[in-house]
């Protein structure tokens, strides 16, 4: 399993933590809970470049030892299946793509584009309807307020054909509402 770490900060230490005396300043990822991954800042150079082009593990998690954290395209990630870094970057690889393309679709697929894609129903239709339910609610029997009801939404992939649209009264269509019955 692959999850992407979402709570997670990364900066220089408050108080410049230092490994060693003559060692540069540190870096901290603190991840939730768990107690800091920390490197030098020389480290966390190399790491960041090198996570550019190839997952990097920046180690395992502190308390239960089953989970390796990697960095990859500026994001962090968590494994608990003890993955290579060239299957990681397969699925990680895999993911983007995936959002990517998902992401293009919504941006294509507006509401309002939905909205004028749908079909009027036909005169032909509405005709056949009325003679067939007699023009008169289905549920009913009323013939004031009438109107043309899919018996299966075209949201849920109805169709405008006769065998899908009745007649329905205002008061029952709205207590009908989105439903199939």
């Amino acid at each position: 399993m692959i999850r992407e770490v979402t709570n997670w900060i990364i900066g220089e230490w408050i108080d410049f933590h230092i490994f060693r005396p003559d060692e540069k300043k540190g870096i901290s990822f603190y991840i939730s809970g768990n107690p800091p991954f920390q490197m030098t800042t020389s480290e966390k150079e190399i790491k960041f470049k090198q996570s550019k082009e190839v997952p990097v593990c920046i180690g395992h998690d502190r308390k239960s030892q089953n989970k390796k954290y990697w960095l990859y395209k500026d994001k962090l990630y968590w494994e608990n299946d003890n993955l290579e870094p060239q299957d990681m970057k397969l699925l990680l690889d895999e993911r983007i793509e995936k959002r990517n393309r998902k992401l293009e679709k919504l941006k294509t697929n507006t509401s309002i584009e939905k909205e004028i894609k749908r079909e009027p129903i036909s005169d032909e239709v509405k005709m056949y309807v009325w003679k067939r339910d007699g023009g008169r609610c289905v549920n009913c029997g009323s013939k004031t307020n009438l109107e043309f009801d899919h018996i299966i939404p075209v949201s849920m992939g109805g169709s405008n054909t006769a065998r899908n649209i009745q007649m329905l009264c205002e008061e029952c269509n709205r207590k009908k509402g989105g439903d199939l019955v």
